[in-house]
């Protein structure tokens, strides 16, 4: 692919390739997983997957998790991993979980379950979720004990720095945003892990990549954490729109 778009669930969820690289000339894929990390191993896959050319891309959507001792164990990429061929295409084709394998395009009916989105899944790898759903902060707290029992690793923040560097370097354009969210749960999310947001972005704009700042409270989410289609769709263009704009003034 031209373009990978790699991060945890708000990513998944959260951003459509092809409504963000429309007019961009290029195709590309969502990577995301459920808490993913930006773990090495994470890091090479995103590689392995973007095809090296004048237009590879990386975008991804940086949360505090994703740099956690609990997210950097990368458990669920191994227990997907570890799959057969057929409980892959099984558990793609029920869950929803698989973003990184190529997914058939079907509606997954088990999100008709109350209190749950209803997904449909693209061969793009976005999972796009329909809710009607009503934006609660009911996971706040779990949020919060996770995160204080749950150190961030600066190690992983280092080489994620590291590996932009070289990925500029070698010509990939970088760019990150930080996916919206409710904003008390944004709030929580840093005060909880102690993840500085502002030297993030500094070091990596140092590094070559390009930051996109998203409206914190331009969103709104359903579940304080996660964006409805409508939201993502519009998410996906803005970040388009920001995309075309750097490649145009450089």
């Amino acid at each position: 692919y031209d373009a990978i778009f790699y991060g945890d669930s708000r990513v998944y969820r959260g951003v459509d390739p092809e409504t963000t690289l429309e007019g961009l000339d290029r195709n590309g894929y969502n990577l995301g997983l459920s808490s993913g990390s930006f773990s090495e191993k994470m890091l090479k896959l995103v590689e392995a997957k973007l095809e090296k050319s004048e237009k590879s891309m990386i975008v991804l959507g940086v949360t505090p998790f994703a740099f956690t001792e609990e997210a950097l164990l990368d458990e669920q990429f191994k227990e997907l991993n570890a799959l057969n061929r057929f409980e892959k295409w099984q558990r793609a084709k029920v869950s929803g979980a698989l973003s990184y394998f190529d997914r058939i395009r079907i509606v997954d009916l088990l999100g008709i379950e109350e209190n749950k989105p209803l997904k449909y899944l693209h061969r793009n790898g976005w999972s796009e979720d329909f809710t009607s759903l009503n934006d609660t902060l009911d996971g706040l707290n779990i949020y919060k004990r996770e995160l204080i029992n749950n150190p961030i690793e600066e190690e992983a923040i280092r080489n994620l720095i590291k590996k932009v560097d070289e990925w500029t370097n070698s010509g990939i354009e970088v760019f990150a945003f930080r996916p919206p969210t409710f904003i008390t749960m944004e709030i929580v999310e840093n005060d909880s892990s102690g993840f500085d947001e502002k030297s993030f972005i500094q070091s990596f704009e140092n590094a070559g990549g390009e930051w996109i700042y998203v409206d914190k409270k331009g969103y709104k989410t359903y579940d304080g954490s996660h964006l409805e289609s409508t939201e993502a769709l519009k998410l996906s263009k803005f970040l388009g729109e920001e995309i075309k704009r750097s490649l145009k003034e450089e």
